[in-house]
């Protein structure tokens, strides 16, 4: 069973067997902070990602597809520069960030990784990396490790809190596997895929076929139920890897589930961890939808409420405007029966038979205003379709930081 006290960010977490993290400040945006964080197995690992799907997509992105299902070993991860609309020049310099990385570990062609975050359009400072990965490669040597803390530290840009999340796994053969992820994100956050980046890393012994299988199933509660502003990255990427330095495999069908139950856990953890996290936030929203004909209707209102300007708004306000939930849903494409219909505010039903309740509306603002964390739940009363999505207020605090961001 997965230890289900280990979820949250936990600054006292432990790699899996045969995995090492370094960290660096190469200069190449933040001044005074490591900005560059690198990922170490120590043997092959079997590697499974997902990615953006939007059309534009960074160059790191495209060296990741490129060499999904290789056996990886090592991750570069760098702040400051997305690496996207960069061009040509760009693919190469994700090309020979890896190469470089490759050569100062020993470690054989195409298994490392170049991954990027920060502002698009922005070329990466290649001749920052040669000597940061050179000095990470000697402090590796020296037996001078980092901490996983310090590696969710290093990947984040506009994060205010590092995100982490482990599970430790016990199954039928009597052995113990872990997996840990780490996460970095807080706005330009609406993935149908992955959030910025995340990486989550296992010991276990699987192929890479069953990794993306598995990967893949935990997407729908996790980095594909989160959104916090609408806006899908152009470097968007989940990479999972495992090493099988556990020597320990899954031998039957309760343990293939046991795994995917615990890597769902760790993603989900992440996942929210995002959203509690994001640019300007004050709430976290969960916004439940039932009644649905189906499952692509549950989705079309779930998120078309998620993402409302004038919803978000009120929710940082602490107004109860059922109005604005109705008025989305009647708009977003799926099909639901307006005299059918029902509005829960924290538990309270507040809209039915097509018209409101009679609820404390002053009790209701007070209530909003005491906790960080509500949920919204709307009854399309059509159908038993459903879908949970997690999403966030829109303060005063996210226009500042976006406006800025640049600058």
């Amino acid at each position: 069973m997965a230890d289900k006290n280990k979820t949250e960010t936990d600054t006292k977490i432990t790699l899996p067997q045969g995995y090492q993290v370094f960290t660096y400040a190469a200069g190449i945006k933040y001044e005074g902070r490591k900005d560059l964080g690198v990922l170490i197995s120590a043997r092959p690992a079997s590697y499974a990602g997902v990615f953006t799907t939007n059309r534009v997509q960074a160059a790191p992105v495209k060296l990741c597809r490129e060499r999904l299902g290789f056996p990886i070993r090592a991750l570069v991860v760098n702040t400051g520069s997305a690496n996207a609309c960069t061009g040509e020049e760009g693919e190469q310099a994700a090309r020979r960030v890896a190469e470089i990385a490759e050569a100062e570990f020993a470690l054989p062609r195409k298994s490392a990784l170049s991954l990027s975050t920060g502002v698009i359009g922005t070329p990466l400072p290649l001749e920052k990396f040669e000597p940061a990965l050179r000095a990470i490669a000697s402090a590796a040597g020296a037996g001078n490790v980092n901490t996983p803390e310090d590696f969710a530290r290093a990947i984040m840009t506009t994060d205010t809190v590092p995100k982490m999340a482990e599970r430790n796994l016990g199954i039928a053969n009597d052995k113990e596997i872990r997996i840990c992820g780490f996460a970095k994100g807080a706005g330009m956050i609406s993935p149908q895929m992955a959030t910025m980046l995340a990486f989550i890393i296992t010991d276990l012994d699987i192929r890479a076929k069953d990794l993306q299988c598995a990967l893949l199933a935990g997407l729908g509660g996790s980095f594909n139920a989160i959104t916090v502003d609408g806006d899908m990255s152009t470097n968007d990427s989940v990479i999972l890897l495992a090493n099988g330095a556990s020597e320990t495999r899954l031998c039957c069908r309760e343990d293939t589930l046991a795994f995917r139950e615990a890597l769902a856990e760790v993603m989900q953890s992440l996942a929210l961890q995002v959203v509690r996290d994001g640019e300007g936030a004050t709430k976290l929203v969960t916004i439940e939808v039932t009644g649905a004909r189906n499952t692509r209707d549950a989705e079309l209102a779930a998120r078309a409420i998620a993402n409302s300007l004038l919803v978000k708004t009120a929710f940082f306000g602490n107004d109860p405007n059922w109005g604005r939930i109705i008025d989305v849903a009647g708009y977003s494409g799926a099909r639901l029966c307006e005299e059918k219909m029902e509005l829960f505010y924290l538990d309270r039903i507040i809209y039915a038979q097509g018209r409101p309740l009679a609820f404390d509306r002053e009790d209701m603002i007070r209530k909003l205003a005491q906790t960080r964390e509500i949920t919204i739940r709307l009854d399309l009363g059509v159908g038993r379709a459903k879908r949970t999505l997690y999403t966030t207020d829109l303060s005063y605090e996210y226009v500042k930081i976006n406006a800025e961001y640049t600058s």
